[in-house]
């Protein structure tokens, strides 16, 4: 953390918040009109003031959403925190129902990955080549127009 004492930490600007956690200020605002980062306290100034409280949500929220979680998962986690009846074990099913997620989409991307290899493979060295892939591409837009009527 930033060599800031205590007492301008517990006062930090939207700006300094944002330098701090490495999350854009216009992301910070975005956080708290959606509820899900607190409103911060307010001097008589009307000036915003965050504390180590909001560093340490907003950290989690960027760690979060860095995982693949929404906005609204973050916000369902952090709603458990005063929560110490079961807590562990509702954290425990948001994580694991993530990880089914991940898996899927690995799945998934693993089949983009073969998809593209399969295409590469088509694709000839010589640059003087007509485009294999592109000739199939194009074989189906041709099929397709010449089915539609005119």
């Amino acid at each position: 953390m930033n060599t800031k004492t205590h007492a301008t930490v517990s006062a930090l600007t939207r700006g300094e918040l944002a330098r701090l956690t490495g999350c854009n200020a216009e992301t910070i605002r975005y956080y708290e009109a959606r509820g899900v980062l607190p409103a911060p306290r307010r001097a008589e100034n009307g000036y915003r003031h965050y504390d180590r409280r909001h560093i340490a949500i907003l950290n989690f929220i960027i760690q979060f959403r860095d995982l693949g979680f929404s906005l609204a998962q973050c916000r369902g986690l952090l709603s458990l925190e005063h929560d110490h009846s079961g807590q562990c074990q509702a954290v425990s099913k948001q994580i694991h129902s993530h990880i089914e997620v991940v898996e899927r989409r690995i799945a998934e991307l693993k089949g983009v990955a073969s998809t593209l290899r399969a295409a590469a493979k088509k694709c000839s060295t010589d640059p003087a080549a007509q485009c294999h892939v592109l000739d199939i591409l194009l074989q189906v837009e041709t099929d397709e127009s010449s089915g539609a009527k005119s």
